[in-house]
């Protein structure tokens, strides 16, 4: 009951931060309330799933040798892999919120994404001081009854846990920082918020998919397959005879199919651009 009461309360708003966003508080507290609620179940889900430290190894890469596990070394291990559940709260919570904002405001100004961003970092930072019962729940599959950590080795975790905020994270051919995560949902979420769609609608079907792929700020050979997975097929005459019938294996073809996909995509932004949609991705 305690725990829930302390979920409760960080996953409440307060109204200051829901003026900034433009939100109400009730709102704000509902995101915070839902992504709380996930962040916990996905948390402790992972701490049932922990293996006794008998069972576990530790390879050393310099020596090419393993040794035997410590609570240190484990407890280390557990705080990195609450990293993903915590980038996957931050996300949904930047995602939402940016959501809630665009459907309560009006007019053509860009969506500030610096203010979703820290709001999502805070709220997600609250959480690393609830470790208590998830370590709890963790240690008790790892360790022998009786057994209880040591301040070193929660030290240990709550270090490794808190390196989910600053760490580059695997974004499809690159890697990015929750600050341009943040930035690349907010910006997506305004250009595709429908009060703005409906004024690219000199797009066809097919260029409004092939848009909302460009608008992901992808490139080169990631850019095709998530064009393919979208659906969308080159065009199979003109200066496209001849080409595969996916964009990612036209690309790998090379020459001129590179050049054809670069042109094709550059006439849709300068299309987009001319009726008026602005807060483009930047240009390749």
């Amino acid at each position: 009951m305690d725990r829930h009461r302390e979920h409760s309360r960080l996953g409440s708003a307060d109204a200051t931060a829901a003026t900034r966003l433009g939100i109400t508080e009730n709102a704000l507290s509902e995101i915070g309330h839902s992504v709380a609620e996930e962040l916990n179940v996905s948390a402790l889900a992972l701490a049932s799933k922990q293996r006794p430290i008998r069972e576990m190894r530790i390879f050393n890469r310099r020596s090419r040798t393993s040794q035997a596990c410590s609570y240190e070394d484990w407890a280390k291990h557990f705080g990195t892999a609450l990293w993903p559940l915590f980038v996957r709260a931050f996300e949904t919570y930047v995602k939402v919120v940016a959501e809630t904002i665009v459907k309560h405001r009006s007019g053509e100004r860009p969506l500030a994404w610096r203010p979703v961003f820290e709001q999502a970092l805070q709220f997600c930072r609250a959480f690393e001081d609830l470790y208590r019962p998830w370590l709890g729940i963790a240690f008790g599959h790892v360790g022998s009854p009786g057994e209880q950590l040591s301040a070193r080795e929660c030290a240990a975790f709550l270090s490794s846990l808190s390196k989910w905020r600053t760490v580059w994270l695997p974004d499809q051919q690159k890697f990015s920082t929750l600050e341009q995560r943040a930035e690349r949902i907010v910006n997506s979420i305004f250009r595709l918020a429908p009060g703005r769609t409906a004024r690219n609608s000199s797009l066809t079907e097919r260029e409004k998919k092939i848009w909302t792929v460009i608008a992901r700020g992808v490139k080169g050979l990631q850019y095709c397959r998530e064009l393919d997975s979208e659906g969308v097929r080159p065009p199979r005459t003109g200066v496209w005879r001849g080409a595969a019938g996916k964009y990612s294996a036209a690309f790998k073809m090379g020459a001129p199919w590179p050049h054809r996909i670069q042109d094709e995509k550059s006439k849709i932004r300068k299309k987009v651009t001319t009726t008026g949609f602005s807060s483009l991705p930047a240009s390749e």
